[in-house]
């Protein structure tokens, strides 16, 4: 019971994590570009950005809309899924719990300052999509491990302690027993 309260409250602070990411990787995104920036600064962005969560549970993932592949071309990127493309299609944001990882899909729209250099987009249209994947499993399965060492040590403990209780209240029956029995031995006749 225990475990399951804390993987949920895990869960939650995941979610609070990962929307944090995605908002700060969104802002530092429109911070630049709000600059000017070429494609070079732009893919140098990209992989400073997914090479920030290399040995965290975080993956991120950045793509490009067609509007933004008119003007700029092409980039490597992801192959885009159903989720990508619904939030592309203008979903807004989407939280996807999968059994093993959560996804978190968040919206690139275009604002009134973007369009100086986004000339084919109005304000609102979706330009790109920052996906943040968490892997849940790792850490699940570290915390499962952890509970189960947890139980089996406090399970032995507490099996030693009902041993040792049981062996001393059972002692003190059987020395009663004992007296008992002695008194009574000594009693050779009903006269006695």
């Amino acid at each position: 019971t225990v475990s399951l309260l804390y993987e949920s409250v895990i869960d939650r602070q995941a979610q609070q994590t990962s929307e944090a990411i995605a908002n700060h990787t969104f802002s530092t995104m429109f911070m630049i570009m709000s600059q000017g920036w070429s494609r070079a600064e732009m893919e140098n962005f990209v992989d400073v950005t997914q090479s920030a969560y290399a040995n965290s549970p975080f993956e991120i993932a950045l793509y490009r809309g067609a509007k933004v592949k008119r003007l700029y071309g092409e980039v490597a990127q992801r192959q885009s899924d159903e989720a990508v493309d619904r939030t592309f299609d203008g979903a807004g944001r989407q939280v996807l719990e999968e059994a093993t990882h959560t996804r978190r899909l968040y919206p690139v729209e275009a604002r009134q300052e973007c369009l100086s250099c986004h000339a084919n987009a109005s304000p609102g249209d979706v330009l790109g999509v920052i996906e943040l994947r968490q892997d849940k499993q790792a850490i699940s399965t570290e915390m499962r491990r952890d509970y189960i060492m947890l139980f089996l040590l406090f399970g032995v403990f507490t099996f030693l302690i009902a041993s040792l209780i049981s062996a001393f209240a059972s002692r003190r029956i059987n020395d009663s027993v004992a007296q008992f029995g002695n008194r009574l031995s000594s009693v050779n006749s009903v006269t006695d």
